[in-house]
């Protein structure tokens, strides 16, 4: 049957402003799709296909989700709006979205024609996935980071100033992220104790003179908010430049590696401490356990009477006595020492 003008400018209209429409009659099963739906498949027009041949042609595991829709739509239960993967003529999978709605009932009340658009989404859906990509990368890179207890930073060095940090540094500095990119200038010269800026002009010379890929470290103290300072470990590597090779922009790990610092620190003062106690206790037993060893060779070779016995006897009590109290002190020193 010949469309009337009215139809036809219907159908002019949703050729045009659509990429694709589509009839489904529930009564024969039959579907009808128009031109710009085939078109968008990349594939021949052809006899209108079964409602199970149009599903044959998603992805499949999108079809259970198109059937449970199609079931609600049957029973009414709102409109079709569904997104899923559907094969083009060159077998990739396209993503589109679907609407429809019923648009012809029976006398009943039951609908018998559904009728909706086929939409190509497949740029917005691969601009989602990438954008979920970046997400997950991040995500990674924020748990490497928290695992490590680092901070990743980015330096712009022409401008001398940070351009991107994220990590465990910051936080414990207690800036806020626009107070600490400010402070960043000139490679946190205000932030950094004075007796350390000179490793810090030295760290960077080398990165001037740097080969690509090489990673240079420094240590340094910086200043938190709060007056403190935190002992911060930092890698640095070139990773853009210049035209001429003059480095553009670093890219650097920082940690805080302050409690380290510390522990180092109470592990040498104590092993001086246990060095020098072990000196002066030495010399001051050496003295009674020479006596000791003297004793017992008088014992063996000129001992000739009980008296004798007696008196060294003597001697040996007030020497492992002696002996016993320079111990007791060495005991003590070292449980001072520990407690601190």
């Amino acid at each position: 049957m010949p469309l009337g003008p009215t139809q036809e400018r219907l159908q002019l209209i949703l050729d045009t402003i659509v990429e694709g429409w589509w009839e489904w009659d529930l009564i024969t099963n039959k579907t009808h799709h128009s031109p710009g739906w085939y078109k968008m498949l990349g594939i021949e027009e052809q006899d209108s296909p079964t409602y199970d041949e149009w599903v044959n042609l998603m992805h499949p595991e999108d079809r259970d989700k198109a059937n449970d829709q199609r079931t609600k739509l049957i029973l009414d239960q709102g409109h079709w709006e569904i997104e899923f993967r559907m094969r083009m003529a060159n077998g990739e999978y396209h993503w589109i979205q679907a609407r429809g709605r019923v648009v012809a009932r029976n006398a009943e009340g039951n609908p018998t024609k559904i009728a909706g658009v086929h939409l190509d989404i497949e740029d917005k859906k691969q601009l989602e996935i990438a954008q979920r990509e970046r997400e997950i990368q991040q995500e990674l890179l924020d748990g490497i980071i928290r695992v490590t207890q680092s901070s990743l930073n980015i330096y712009d060095f022409l401008g001398k100033r940070l351009v991107f940090s994220t990590g465990h540094i910051l936080q414990k500095m207690g800036y806020s992220k626009k107070d600490f990119y400010k402070l960043s200038e000139n490679y946190f010269s205000d932030l950094i104790l004075a007796e350390d800026r000179p490793r810090i002009s030295e760290h960077i010379k080398k990165l001037l003179y740097a080969r690509a890929g090489e990673t240079l470290s420094t240590l340094f103290r910086i200043v938190d908010r709060e007056g403190g300072y935190h002992s911060i470990l930092l890698k640095d590597s070139v990773f853009r430049t210049t035209d001429d090779g003059f480095p553009s922009h670093v890219v650097g790990s920082a940690v805080d590696v302050t409690q380290y610092i510390d522990l180092k620190k109470k592990m040498e003062d104590s092993i001086h401490f246990l060095e020098t106690l072990s000196y002066k206790n030495s010399h001051d037993l050496r003295s009674p356990v020479a006596t000791v060893l003297g004793l017992l060779q008088v014992i063996k070779e000129q001992i000739n009477s009980k008296e004798d016995i007696l008196e060294i006897i003597i001697l040996l009590e007030r020497t492992v006595a002696k002996m016993d109290a320079v111990i007791h002190d060495f005991s003590g020193d070292i449980l001072s020492q520990t407690k601190k």
